[in-house]
């Protein structure tokens, strides 16, 4: 029943037209719920005003103003301006209010706490300017009511002290009413948009799955069609160095748009937890011997040496996914290392215990080192972290993020220390450094 007469006030506050955002739509429902809240409030206190006083003023001002306040729906219908009906929904209280703190003891009026509520309701609707300029305009109040007070030029108070206790509660449970009804449209809001954020990003991911599945077979048939092309020309003896060459990059292009376009859907697993983990006890010494007999082809290419230095027992067993860690996390890290060392350079597999509870792992390289800038950005695939190794390699982007998002789905943690290379600093490196947690005897 409250929805339907919620959802009323917006189609009419609305025209009846279709409302061009979510974000507007939102803004609306909280104007409505607030609207509705405070418009209650103050007819009460309209009655209440004619009820106590003996004399009318209090009443007409209160009647006029909430008139106004009440036609708060209206204004928005005819202005789509949410700051100025808030203005109005705020400035009609205020009105309002000072006008029964005048004739109810000034500043020791119970109807004072209500100055507290103008901010809030400014905040909803306005500008940070404008929840400014009202946190001004109560300071201004405020002290005003209370020097003039002191000095003696508010009337007597009017109201009896039964009237005033009865004025002390209904304020107290009123603005309990406003604070529980801000919490409320706070909470739906940030709900709502949490809601509209995950079916976005889901939206998002599920056509990035449809385009890399269609590109994969796409680059299939362009992959077929170039190797088919190079046996006729072979065959026929038709060894042209041009198209032979133009060829060649149609390959490697369309290997590079695979290499991306798995690494795409290998990330958007991995961030999803989709990649299945089964953590077992593994004896570290399986690490190197992987990255050895998997990397030995690109150490001779570049005659990079290898080595690993272990401060601790090979047999040494760690929690981990044996896979995951060796062919996703260690695969990535010794692959960039060798895309940026130098020809003769030397990358280094340091194992240590710290703390009794992990194992550490550090690949340190004597490459050209990682700008700062790529280094706060390294593990957001959002942002463009791939550069071009030292022998023309080339990267995704994605590789990093997801080392981070599988180690620590392992319960450990990665950090990146480098030295950029520059005229002044001839020895650069980078150290990537990453804990996995021991098995516990």
């Amino acid at each position: 029943m409250f929805d339907n007469l919620v959802n009323k006030v917006i189609s009419y506050s609305s025209n009846e037209s279709s409302v061009s955002s979510k974000d507007e739509l939102r803004n609306i429902r909280a104007f409505v719920l607030v609207w509705i809240s405070t418009t209650i409030i103050m007819w009460f206190y309209v009655v209440f005003s004619y009820w106590v006083f003996d004399f009318a003023i209090v009443g007409c001002i209160g009647l006029l103003c909430t008139i106004a306040h009440t036609l708060s729906p209206l204004i928005y219908r005819k202005t789509k301006s949410l700051v100025l009906t808030g203005l109005n929904i705020s400035l009609t209280a205020l009105v309002f209010q000072v006008t029964f703190c005048i004739y109810n003891g000034g500043i020791d009026s119970p109807s004072a706490i209500w100055f507290t509520a103008h901010p809030v309701i400014i905040s909803f609707f306005a500008s940070r300017s404008l929840i400014f300029f009202s946190v001004f305009l109560n300071m201004t109040l405020v002290i005003g009511l209370t020097l003039l007070g002191n000095l003696g030029l508010f009337p007597v108070d009017a109201l009896p002290i039964d009237s005033t206790q009865i004025m002390k509660i209904s304020s107290l449970i009123g603005l309990d009413i406003i604070i529980a009804v801000y919490t409320i449209v706070f909470i739906k809001t940030t709900e709502q948009h949490k809601n509209e954020l995950a079916q976005r990003n889901k939206l998002v991911e599920d056509l990035m799955r449809i385009i890399t599945h269609d590109v994969g077979n796409a680059l299939t048939i362009s992959v077929l069609s170039t190797n088919s092309i190079q046996k006729y020309y072979r065959k026929n003896n038709q060894e042209d160095p041009y198209i032979q060459k133009r060829l060649d990059m149609i390959l490697n292009s369309n290997e590079q748009i695979r290499n991306i376009s798995a690494s795409t859907l290998q990330w958007m697993k991995a961030n999803d937890s989709e990649i299945p983990l089964t953590i077992t006890s593994v004896e570290i010494g399986v690490v190197p011997e992987h990255l050895e007999a998997a990397f030995s082809p690109i150490f001779e290419n570049k005659k990079i040496h290898f080595e690993v230095n272990s401060s601790v027992n090979l047999n040494t067993k760690v929690l981990i996914d044996e896979n995951a860690f060796k062919y996703q996390i260690m695969n990535n890290l010794l692959s960039n290392a060798a895309k940026f060392s130098p020809p003769d350079g030397k990358i280094t597999l340091k194992i240590d215990e710290v703390k009794s509870t992990h194992l550490q792992l550090q690949v340190i390289d004597e490459g050209c080192g990682i700008p700062k800038q790529i280094i706060e950005s390294i593990f957001n695939p959002a942002k463009s972290t791939s550069t071009i190794g030292t022998g023309g390699e080339k990267g995704t982007g994605f590789g990093m993020p997801i080392v981070k998002i599988l180690i620590e789905q392992m319960k450990g943690s990665i950090n990146i220390h480098s030295v950029e290379e520059s005229e002044d600093n001839k020895k650069s490196g980078t150290t990537i450094t990453i804990t996995v947690p021991l098995e516990m005897v």
